[in-house]
């Protein structure tokens, strides 16, 4: 009788799951956003299992023309992957995720393709700063606990960087790499011929701890009011370089 039970109840939680993944997007996903905390989607077609979006808002920016595929197999490990397609004109991303039903840890794999830099003033340390540019992306492994990083390998290159605020002026290309220290998250920054050299070291700490140092060189063409600025935060070398070390919380 109860193996009787259990089957009847299996099948009709497959039978329940199979009606919810063929039902249109357009129909699931105005239900569900508010529970599951989702973006902002606008064209939907297809389904939740299979489907794409004309649009989606994401770190206050609009990216056109998104398309994801569902990993049904995922699901007997206890966990929700999707491959995400972004095939933006201008900022086109991908990336596998997945997530445990759960939903508190995000593990993305193979993450490529390009974003705004001006995506960077989310991050509550920079929001001072308006950026543009582009991030060429390459993260082959990022794990988020609590929308926090504590693992991550690849890299980002800041590309025709320019700062807009609170002084304008070129950046350049500046390229960070991430990697693994033990419990922290090894940042490497490194400008390709900026015209204010950087080479410095970001570590990122649980608890959205950081601590940020670096030497910097100004160059023939660097901005003299962004030079002059950051003397006040650095220490002076002989060389004529700048020191700089910074921590606090992101």
């Amino acid at each position: 009788m109860k193996t009787r039970r259990a089957l009847t109840l299996t099948g009709l939680l497959i039978f329940i799951l199979f009606l919810v993944v063929k039902l249109p997007a357009s129909v699931v996903y105005p239900l569900i956003k508010d529970s599951i905390k989702g973006p902002d989607l606008a064209g939907l077609k297809g389904t939740i299992w299979s489907g794409q979006a004309t649009s989606i808002e994401l770190m206050n920016q609009r990216f056109q023309n998104i398309y994801w595929e569902f990993h049904p197999l995922a699901l007997l490990t206890g966990n929700v992957g999707i491959d995400i397609d972004i095939r933006d004109p201008q900022y086109p991303l991908q990336a596998a995720v997945s997530t445990g039903l759960g939903g508190d840890e995000l593990e993305a794999k193979q993450i490529k393709g390009a974003l705004p830099a001006a995506i960077l003033q989310q991050i509550p340390a920079l929001a001072l700063l308006r950026l543009s540019g582009v991030l060429h992306i390459n993260i082959r492994h990022l794990l988020l606990v609590d929308n926090e990083p504590r693992a991550a390998a690849g890299e980002i290159l800041l590309s025709e960087g320019h700062l807009q605020q609170p002084v304008k002026t070129l950046l350049g290309n500046i390229l960070l790499t991430a990697s693994q220290q033990e419990e922290q998250i090894l940042v490497k920054i490194k400008d390709q011929q900026a015209p204010i050299s950087i080479d410095g070291t970001l570590n990122l700490q649980a608890g959205r701890k950081f601590n940020f140092s670096a030497k910097l060189k100004p160059g023939s063409k660097a901005n003299n009011m962004l030079v002059g600025m950051l003397r006040n935060f650095a220490r002076m070398e002989a060389d004529g370089s700048m020191k700089i070390q910074y921590q606090g919380i992101y």
